[in-house]
């Protein structure tokens, strides 16, 4: 009995080890365990799974909030979490696609959350991709978003920070503001709830901020699974190629 019981726990490692927990920023009224129709939500997830079940890996998604999917990483009680840019003390702890000691773009995830400059109609301000230019007032943006450090190095212009999207989109589509930072895939979702906004805004056709993302493992991981992880990085760069 006692052999039987060691023989089950050394199975079960091995079992846990060939599973890749991977970790995702949920949707209001995501089911955890996810179920069918909240992954078909997340194309990202679904090319995943996709990827995953070709090359026979067992893998696990679960909706997690991102600082907390960030430090399970860390700690090393999570594989993987996805739609993560590259940031050194990120590197610290966790692993990305590299090829010749380098950063491989090539098997990235998806190519990240681009932010665009939204003006009101009526507003003479204008970005050119470079610069700020015809200032007649405020710029607003997320607090504590990544772009709000890019708008900060332009010295022309105001930098309105709040944590109320729809108050900057409200405020932009009335003039209050003359022109938003926002994550078009966010934007895009306010303006199709509000259409009342649309004829009101509109967008520079350069993004102020690009970045790609990717699915990031946690060190500890990938000492013990990096054939698995490696077979995931090459199969979303053969995807792109199909």
């Amino acid at each position: 009995m006692f052999k039987i019981i060691i023989l089950s726990s050394i199975g079960l490692i091995s079992l846990l080890q060939a599973e890749l927990l991977i970790l995702y920023v949920g949707y209001k009224g995501d089911i955890q365990p996810y179920n069918v129709q909240s992954i078909q939500k997340h194309n990202d997830l679904v090319r995943i799974q996709k990827i995953a079940d070709l090359n026979k890996i067992k893998i696990k998604l679960k909706s997690m909030p991102w600082k907390r999917a960030l430090l399970m990483l860390k700690k090393g009680k999570a594989d993987g979490t996805i739609n993560a840019s590259y940031k050194e003390e990120r590197a610290l702890y966790s692993v990305y696609p590299m090829k010749n000691n380098k950063l491989d773009a090539s098997r990235k995830l998806n190519n990240g959350s681009s932010y665009y400059i939204y003006k009101n109609k009526k507003s003479t301000i204008k970005w050119d991709g470079n610069k700020f230019t015809n200032v007649d007032g405020g710029v607003g943006a997320m607090i504590k978003y990544a772009v709000v450090k890019d708008l900060k190095k332009h010295k022309n212009i105001e930098v309105i920070e709040r944590n109320n999207r729809m108050s900057l989109m409200r405020d932009l589509a009335t003039g209050k503001l003359s022109a938003y930072a926002g994550m078009k895939t966010q934007v895009d979702k306010v303006l199709n709830e509000y259409p009342q906004f649309t004829n009101k805004i509109i967008m520079e056709s350069s993004p102020i901020r690009k970045k790609d993302y990717y699915l990031i493992f946690s060190k500890k991981s990938y000492k013990t699974k990096k054939e698995e992880i490696e077979k995931i990085w090459d199969g979303l760069k053969s995807e792109k190629n199909l």
